[in-house]
C-alpha cells in the first residue's frame, strides 16, 4: 500500500513497528546520511516541536540507480522493489504529461504543503528524476514535475515507449517479486528459503 497508492497509514505501521532509531540505521547502511525519518506522517503535535521527516534528492537518485543497477541489496531485491514502484498508481505528477504507455517505477506523495515524486521514467534512454518540495501553491509546483518530465522524456529517447527492453525488465522484475515471495512463504512454513 505505501508504494502503490502512497498510503501514510501504511508507512506509519512501518515505523511504529520498527522505530526511528531502526529506521536510522537501515539508512545509514543504505548510504543514506540527510535522509530522516523522524516521526509518523501527520503527527501535528512533533511537527509543532520542528521534528520533521526528510529526504536528500541525491540520495534517492542513488537508491533507484542501484535498483535500477541490480545491486540494491541484491538483484532479486532490486527486481521487486522496482516491480511495486511500477505499480505506483498515483500518477499525476510525474506522469502527468506523458504517454500511458511510457512507463515508470516511482513513489510519490503528498503533506499538506509538501510535494514529492521521485522515479525512473523508462524511455528509449531510461532517466532519474527526484522532485521534493515545501512551500505555498504546490499545484505551481506540480505542473513544473510534469512539464519537465515531459522534457525530459523528450531528450531521452522521446514519447515512443521502448518496447522489448521494457518488457524484459518487467517480467525480470515480476520473475525476483515471484522468486522472494516463495523464499518468503518457505521461511513463513519453517522451511528453507531456496
Amino acid at each position: 500500500l505505501m508504494l502503490t497508492i502512497s498510503d501514510s497509514c501504511a508507512t506509519t505501521a512501518l515505523f511504529r513497528h520498527y522505530g526511528s532509531e531502526k529506521i536510522r540505521e537501515a539508512f545509514l547502511e543504505l548510504g543514506m546520511e540527510g535522509t530522516r525519518f523522524s516521526r509518523e506522517y501527520w503527527d501535528d503535535e512533533l511537527e509543532r516541536k520542528g521534528v520533521n521527516n526528510y529526504f536528500v534528492p541525491e540520495e534517492m537518485g542513488s537508491l533507484l540507480r542501484q535498483m535500477y543497477d541490480g545491486t540494491l541489496i541484491d538483484r532479486e531485491s532490486s527486481w521487486w522493489l522496482e516491480y511495486l514502484l511500477r505499480r505506483q498508481q498515483i500518477n499525476h505528477k510525474l506522469g502527468g504529461f506523458l504517454p500511458m504507455e511510457i512507463s515508470m517505477a516511482h513513489k510519490t506523495g503528498d503533506e499538506e504543503d509538501k510535494a514529492h515524486d521521485v522515479g525512473i521514467v523508462f524511455t528509449k534512454s531510461p532517466f532519474i528524476v527526484c522532485y521534493g518540495f515545501v512551500g505555498p501553491d504546490m499545484y505551481k509546483y506540480e505542473d513544473f514535475i510534469r512539464r519537465s518530465a515531459r522534457l525530459l522524456a523528450e531528450e531521452n529517447g522521446g514519447l515512443e515507449p521502448p518496447v522489448k527492453e521494457d518488457e524484459r525488465r518487467e517480467a525480470e522484475a515480476a520473475a525476483g517479486a515471484a522468486n522472494l515471495e516463495a523464499a518468503e512463504k518457505a521461511r513463513s512454513a519453517g522451511g528453507a528459503a531456496v
